[in-house]
């Protein structure tokens, strides 16, 4: 409010304008000094806020938050360990993947400076040991995939890298927008619940969540990651059906039928009757070649060049039935190319091993003899 009033100057009254605050409160001896209270409170150590000009002032106006620096009892300031409002953080210097030093602001979750302490000497040991990583620098699963099957394509066998393949397209349709680390257990046993529902057996659940973590510990050798979330999740028994094997007449009459009515049915019969006698799987039979023959300790070694499924070879010594199936195979290929030539594929059509089984087509094959049950179109 403002009222008219006069002011005396000598014998003259002059007119002036006087303005009255009575709703003012009276200033403390800090204001009076010039300083407000909020400054006052923010140089106490660990206050952790200041005000801005006018921000005191003003209702609606935040204080703004800062860092400050927490001390012991001693006042004496704690290495790394910084405080803001109300909560602590812990000031390390993290090395990103591109071999760079960021220094970082952790938040903690202690509240009490002890508390606080404890987690900070947590994360400097795991951060010498292991390394810490910002969210910034863990990638997407989609995103991740094709980096990780180049190095499965160069690594492992062709069929294990499209095996893996086939698994990560469907980790990625379910959780490839999810970075590596936000990926958790419950998003994997959500993952398996909705397979088994949709029909997986238990063997293929539990096989791509082997191949999940094989993604996770390339990740980890990058340093992507510190650990793989869900190392906790066991897998699930699963008990193998039992096959029947087949009998010698069984393999004889698929054989035979197969000479008689396919354009190229002695190539398979040969191809069986071989697995039969020396008990190879698909795959290393078609890699058996005449050096692997050695006719003076009668023995065959499969798997010489390391294509087998422990990456071990082995030899199995001559039965009659091997025996004779390879002698009489040596009498039906004296000109065929000498002694590096598959064992498995007839002259009469000289077609490479490795397309032996597109010629043939077999479908679902198994192993050893009882690939010989399978059902064949030619």
């Amino acid at each position: 409010c403002k009222s008219a009033g006069y002011a005396f100057t000598g014998s003259n009254p002059v007119p002036t304008t006087t303005f009255f605050f009575p709703d003012l409160p009276r200033l403390s001896s800090t204001q009076r000094e010039g300083k407000s209270v909020s400054d006052s409170k923010a140089k106490q150590p660990g206050f952790g806020f200041v005000s801005g000009s006018g921000s005191s002032t003003s209702p609606n106006c935040k204080p703004k938050l800062r860092f400050v620096k927490v001390v012991d009892g001693r006042k004496q300031p704690i290495r790394g360990l910084w405080r803001r409002g109300g909560v602590f953080y812990a000031r390390i210097g993290i090395r990103r993947a591109d071999g760079t030093v960021r220094d970082s602001r952790i938040p903690l979750k202690g509240r009490t400076i002890a508390t606080a302490k404890e987690e900070l000497s947590a994360l400097r040991k795991k951060n010498r040991e292991s390394g810490l990583l910002t969210p910034q620098e863990s990638p997407q699963l989609a995103t991740y995939v094709p980096r990780y099957l180049k190095y499965a394509d160069l690594s492992k066998r062709q069929r294990t890298a499209k095996l893996e393949a086939m698994h990560l397209r469907h980790w990625s349709r379910a959780v490839g927008s999810l970075k590596l680390d936000q990926i958790g257990s419950r998003h994997v046993l959500g993952f398996r619940t909705e397979k088994l529902a949709d029909g997986w057996s238990k063997r293929s659940c539990n096989l791509s969540l082997v191949i999940l973590r094989n993604l996770f510990r390339h990740a980890m050798e990058e340093g992507l990651v510190s650990s793989i979330p869900f190392v906790a999740i066991k897998s699930m028994k699963h008990v193998p059906q039992r096959r029947r094997l087949y009998t010698i007449e069984e393999i004889d009459t698929l054989c035979e039928a197969a000479i008689r009515s396919a354009r190229f049915g002695q190539q398979l019969a040969d191809y069986v009757r071989l697995m039969a006698f020396c008990g190879s799987r698909c795959e290393e039979t078609l890699h058996l070649c005449w050096s692997d023959v050695d006719w003076e300790q009668e023995q065959l070694t499969v798997g010489s060049d390391g294509q087998t499924k422990n990456h071990e070879s082995r030899t199995v010594d001559f039965n009659p039935s091997l025996a004779a199936h390879l002698r009489l195979r040596l009498m039906l290929l004296p000109c065929f190319g000498g002694v590096w030539s598959p064992i498995s594929v007839s002259s009469a059509v000289g077609c490479p091993a490795l397309r032996l089984r597109s010629c043939l087509w077999v479908p679902s094959p198994v192993h050893g003899a009882q690939s010989a049950a399978s059902t064949c179109h030619i």
